[in-house]
């Protein structure tokens, strides 16, 4: 259901070669197979958004975001060098921490917004949701984070929990899999890893509603939480349950 153009793996080749790179990075293109029409934008446009050449994860921290690796090309003495393999523990979402720990351990990146590579045929990924999504995309990005913590730069390690906070507080997912009742409550205790050891550094650089809903985290107050989310979204609540 997705395609590449014919010359995607040559463009990102040529590069590679030229730059002497572990990754390059071409970007996406996604449309709409039921129209056929091309979208305006896809989320790895925040961050594949600028030709850049020779650089590393430390230079460009947004890449810690990209959760997709189709439109990569990947340097294979770097792969078994540092052993990096798709995770067999979960079952969804393993391209999440392939492309987190690539990045990490790529000596030096490349990358080509300009070279269209992939055409992506998007979804939504709510429509798909189910409880193993769910506790795999949490578990991964809880690894990712805990990995950065031992062994990552003091700006990784803040970047990584900026967005273990700002993942905790987006619950649509949970949401789509639970609803507002008492499942989804008890979802909420699961996210406090994520946030336990953030730093005041990081914590500040969130906005309103994350910093309060990790606030609710840290302070046990799962119901406070669930209301924080509900107003957040404007979504109407079943009554309160204790957790």
């Amino acid at each position: 259901d997705d395609y590449l153009p014919e010359t995607a793996l040559n463009d990102l080749y040529e590069v590679a070669e030229q730059d002497n790179v572990d990754i390059v990075f071409g970007r996406f293109k996604a449309f709409d197979q039921q129209t056929g029409q091309m979208k305006a934008y896809h989320y790895t446009d925040d961050f594949i958004n600028k030709e850049f050449h020779k650089f590393r994860l430390d230079d460009h921290l947004a890449l810690v975001n990209n959760h997709s690796i189709i439109v990569s090309l990947y340097r294979r003495a770097m792969l078994e060098k540092h052993r990096t393999r798709f995770t067999i523990v979960r079952k969804n979402g393993e391209d999440v921490a392939f492309a987190f720990y690539t990045a990490f351990y790529a000596e030096s990146m490349s990358m080509v917004p300009g070279k269209n590579v992939y055409f992506y045929n998007i979804g939504n990924f709510l429509a798909t949701a189910n409880e193993s999504k769910l506790f795999d995309a949490r578990d991964n990005l809880l690894e990712t984070l805990e990995f950065s913590m031992k062994n990552g730069s003091d700006a990784l390690i803040k970047e990584m929990q900026k967005k273990a906070a700002s993942f905790a507080g987006d619950l649509r997912r949970a949401k789509q899999v639970y609803g507002l009742g008492d499942k989804f409550r008890y979802y909420l205790p699961t996210l406090v890893p994520l946030v336990k050891d953030i730093s005041n550094e990081a914590f500040n650089l969130l906005p309103p509603y994350p910093q309060r809903f990790t606030c609710a985290l840290l302070a046990g107050d799962f119901e406070e939480a669930f209301s924080l989310f509900t107003k957040e979204y404007n979504l109407t609540t079943s009554a309160p349950t204790s957790i």
